[in-house]
């Protein structure tokens, strides 16, 4: 009895190991191998963008590489631009989702078993309050423990202007508007003949030198906001720079 007890369970034990290793064998069949992702690899691109300007795409080159696990890139624009689109170049569960005012953007990826095969996007325009010289502005990529730069190039700008004439009354405060040029974008943003013009962005001026120093850097097409006093009512302006 004692040996036919510690028979029956060396033929238990064999049994089960033998039903492991199947099992095993069948997962190792049916499943890709797992393989390390690669580091997030340089972008492939740098764009010129104009301020203010349409978009354009930031490529990172993909790795090829099967993934079993949700992934997160998480984005983050360079100064003065802003991100406007992220791509999602992918037939799995996607969901690209983009911050308040485009500074940030996060892309996730919840499926697993799948292969980065296409090139990572992301696409940025350049904001009007860009330097008028332009210039080099990096944010960040980032997915996986790893960060690479988010790099554009912004090109120089050119002077903005208000196509209108003013004139100076000491002791008033202000400019006053002596006209508008027709079908300029003073005129469409609502810029009317005997409007003053007390603030710009905020700030007090006193005569038209203030009025240009105020607008002084700042580029054609870019939006201020002026204060202007007509009829003796005060209001705000978005004033589109010509």
């Amino acid at each position: 009895m004692k040996s036919g007890s510690v028979t029956v369970l060396a033929a238990a034990t064999i049994g089960v190991a033998a039903l492991a290793c199947t099992g095993t064998a069948a997962v190792a069949a049916t499943q890709a191998p797992v393989v390390a992702p690669r580091s997030l690899q340089p972008q492939s691109n740098v764009p010129n963008l104009s301020a203010p300007g349409g978009a354009q795409t930031v490529s990172y080159p993909p790795d090829h590489q099967v993934r079993h696990h949700p992934t997160r890139v998480t984005f983050v624009a360079p100064n003065y631009t802003r991100i406007v689109e992220v791509p999602t170049n992918c037939n799995v569960g996607c969901t690209a989702r983009i911050g308040s005012g485009g500074r940030t953007a996060t892309l996730d990826v919840t499926a697993s078993g799948y292969t980065w095969s296409a090139p990572l996007q992301v696409r940025v325009a350049a904001n009007a309050d860009a330097p008028l010289e332009g210039g080099r502005f990096s944010g960040t990529t980032s997915t996986e423990g790893v960060t690479q730069p988010l790099t554009v190039n912004i090109l120089p700008g050119t002077q903005g202007s208000v196509s209108m004439f003013p004139t100076d009354e000491p002791g008033r405060g202000g400019v006053r508007v002596r006209f508008v040029m027709e079908d300029s974008n003073a005129e469409r943003s609502g810029l009317k003949t005997d409007d003053r013009i007390t603030a710009v962005d905020g700030k007090p001026i006193a005569n038209g030198k203030e009025l240009n120093a105020a607008l002084e850097g700042r580029r054609a097409g870019s939006i201020v906001p002026i204060t202007i006093t007509r009829a003796g009512e005060e209001r705000t302006l978005n004033l589109r720079l010509d």
